[in-house]
């Protein structure tokens, strides 16, 4: 694990959040050297500590999303847990949040309030559905939100239903935001000097929207409703996975038509480089079955990595369509060292991804192993906080801390 202080050092970092949004946000700038306050419940801790693949009843995914973390148990309905917290936020530099909006203001924990305490505080608030609207209130799961912002019914088969995209996308959609969010209001505060905090509204459903490229102005425009295409591309032919001879799978893409002609050549098929139906990418949309059709064909006769050889070879965009067993052995992702070994109490020596991105001067890096629930109760509250034994005790016993 790095030891080394990244561009973030200095800055307080209180994780009041819950399963996957806020707390991944929390994990990103800890990665970048953010001392990261992990504030869970006594007993059920974070929802993410259950979630997932389990191993001996220990998360594998709460290991990879609390690491740089220092956790810290705290019952905030209490008035003594309260005053706890204001405490910790009173030392504090940014302070993340995804309960639904409206649990911490019924509890006098409004920005305004932390505001007026703690005038440098970045107040980071992410939630399905922002802090305002009519449906501000309302449950937002990921399903919800990836279908609100208009992802879902991109996702799948043109013949089937709308489907999953097969991870957490709204809600990692939602961390990277709120994470540029917390970043660009330290800026203002720090880099451009206005010395104050200002709180971020987060909503996941906004995040998921704005990364579905064109499909409103298109709307707009064009009368035109963005549909499923399965594996394809709605915007670009050929961009797409094919089967290869032993079972794996290629992503194969040729955006532009002078890498088109290449891969014509590659597979074999120069006829269609001229051919009306699929000589530039704007006949090819229509007609993809053409182009699509000679690659499969192509592929169903050689194993994955000698497609990939043979394309890369031509400077045609290609990778094998990796699983988690494949992508760990990958030649490119051990050179960079994108999968990294963090040494986990609960597991050992565990492989998970790296951090990204790669600064040259100030890099970020795993400092330490994700922490059992209250492991730095002591540390924080009587090193830091200074409150001395009997306090300690008392709060303990009352199911404070």
């Amino acid at each position: 694990m790095s030891e080394r202080r990244g561009p973030l050092a200095g800055i307080r970092v209180i994780d009041l959040g819950h399963f996957i949004a806020g707390p991944v946000t929390a994990t990103l700038l800890g990665e970048f050297g953010a001392d990261v306050i992990k504030v869970e419940r006594r007993g059920a801790g974070d929802g993410l500590r259950r979630l997932g693949w389990l191993k001996d009843g220990e998360s594998l995914w709460w290991s990879v999303e609390a690491r740089n973390k220092r956790s810290v148990t705290l019952d905030i309905s209490q008035p003594a847990g309260r005053d706890l917290l204001l405490r910790l936020i009173d030392t504090a530099d940014v302070l993340v949040e995804n309960l639904r909006p409206g649990a911490l203001a019924r509890r006098g924990l409004t920005r305004e309030a932390l505001e007026e305490r703690n005038p440098r505080l970045i107040f980071l608030q992410t939630s399905g559905y922002g802090q305002t609207g009519p449906y501000a209130g309302l449950p937002a799961f990921n399903t919800a939100v990836e279908s609100l912002g208009g992802l879902r019914y991109l996702v799948g088969e043109p013949d089937r239903p709308p489907a999953r995209p097969g991870i957490a996308f709204g809600d990692y959609a939602g961390a990277l935001f709120g994470t540029i969010g917390v970043l660009l209001a330290l800026y203002e505060r720090d880099g451009a000097g206005s010395g104050r905090g200002q709180g971020v509204d987060n909503a996941l459903y906004e995040a998921v929207m704005r990364l579905t490229e064109y499909t409103i102005s298109g709307f707009d425009q064009l009368g035109r409703v963005r549909e499923r295409v399965g594996g394809g591309s709605v915007g670009t032919v050929p961009a797409r996975s094919f089967r290869c001879a032993d079972g794996l799978w290629v992503g194969i893409s040729a955006a532009s038509d002078a890498m088109y002609v290449r891969l014509c050549e590659t597979i074999g098929r120069p006829e269609l480089i001229d051919d009306p139906r699929v000589c530039t990418n704007s006949v090819r949309i229509e007609n993809r079955e053409v182009i699509d059709g000679a690659i499969e064909a192509w592929a169903a006769e050689r194993p994955a990595r000698d497609a990939v050889a043979e394309l890369r070879a031509a400077e045609v965009s290609a990778s094998l369509v990796h699983t988690a067993a494949t992508l760990v052995e990958d030649e490119h992702v051990q050179a960079r060292e994108a999968v990294i070994a963090v040494d986990d109490p609960r597991f050992g020596p565990l492989r998970m991804q790296g951090v990204v991105p790669r600064l040259t001067r100030t890099p970020g890096g795993v400092r330490r192993p994700a922490p059992a629930q209250g492991e730095h109760n002591r540390e924080i509250y009587c090193g830091e906080l200074g409150l001395d034994e009997a306090q300690f005790e008392r709060l303990e016993a009352d199911g404070v801390i």
